[in-house]
């Protein structure tokens, strides 16, 4: 086994750090200039046998100039649509941006906040990240306005996955807790479901889910990841088995051709609608994505 150069390897790590510190901090560094930085360290001997070059390691790797500039102008973007959203519609569930107004069109549940919240995480907005989760404590998603009817797979997706989200990358005990209280709300959609498949509506304060002759198979296809994904966190079951016997249903259903799926199935029955369209669009689109997550 070679004998490492204690002097080879500082002066490697010097190289790397500078180089990386010119690509990352310093706009005015021309992509040129880089390259000439690169073939520089990537001459370096390193005391140790590799099968690549240092130069082709950074080429390859996402830690270029080119790639931080499109980052940053992610966040950036991300930021401007934050500062609107805390001005003008904090708490509430959607900014209405030409009139400096909001909305409370998905019940009050500050949906924008919610669904944003990884994010703001990964983006390492931090004080906002802060802010946001401080509000996420007061909310009770168990209660809607009076009267008001929520959209089952909305609030799969955006309330529970985004709460999800956040708590895979916060670990905090709080989200969690919410995530829970989400997904025991949104269960009544299925409580009186004959088939296993989702009312595509329900009255939170009711506990009560509108159900209706058919349901498209985005709806009802699109709860798999979100409820599988609470019970692996809280432990319980039960809501890996509402996703399952939704699955169970879509799977088992009578229809008239192989391949593509009509875009609904009959709730009751548990038979597809074999007049509806055959589409990989709306209505049937996020079925094949689940399928294959």
């Amino acid at each position: 086994m070679p004998r490492i150069s204690l002097r080879g390897l500082f002066f490697t790590l010097l190289s790397i750090s500078g180089l990386i510190y010119l690509v990352h901090f310093y706009g005015m560094v021309q992509r040129s200039q880089v390259d000439r930085l690169v073939n520089k360290v990537s001459q370096i001997k390193l005391p140790w046998n590799i099968t690549y070059t240092l130069g082709d390691s950074f080429r390859n790797s996402e830690m270029t100039l080119e790639n931080h500039q499109r980052q940053q102008a992610v966040r950036d973007a991300m930021t401007h649509a934050w500062k609107g959203y805390t001005e003008y519609a904090f708490g509430s569930d959607e900014l209405e941006p030409i009139s400096h107004s909001s909305n409370n069109r998905w019940g009050g549940w500050a949906i924008t906040l919610v669904d944003s919240l990884d994010t703001l995480k990964l983006m390492e907005m931090d004080a906002e990240y802060t802010e946001a989760k401080e509000h996420l404590r007061g909310i009770d998603f168990s209660k809607t306005p009076m009267g008001f009817r929520t959209q089952v797979f909305e609030m799969t997706i955006r309330a529970l996955g985004g709460l999800l989200g956040a708590y895979e990358l916060d670990d905090d005990p709080m989200i969690l807790e919410k995530a829970r209280q989400v997904g025991d709300t949104l269960s009544y959609a299925y409580a009186d479901s004959v088939s296993g498949l989702p009312a595509s509506w329900l009255d939170v304060n009711q506990k009560k889910g509108d159900f209706t002759p058919s349901v498209c198979i985005a709806e009802a296809g699109t709860v798999q990841l979100e409820f599988k994904k609470l019970s692996q966190y809280t432990g319980d079951p039960k809501y890996a088995k509402i996703a399952e016997r939704a699955s169970d249903a879509l799977e088992n259903g009578m229809r008239r051709h192989q391949g593509l799926y009509p875009s609904f199935i009959y709730t009751t029955t548990n038979k597809y609608d074999n007049t509806s369209s055959l589409s990989v669009g709306a209505m049937a689109d996020s079925f094949y994505e689940y399928q294959l997550k």
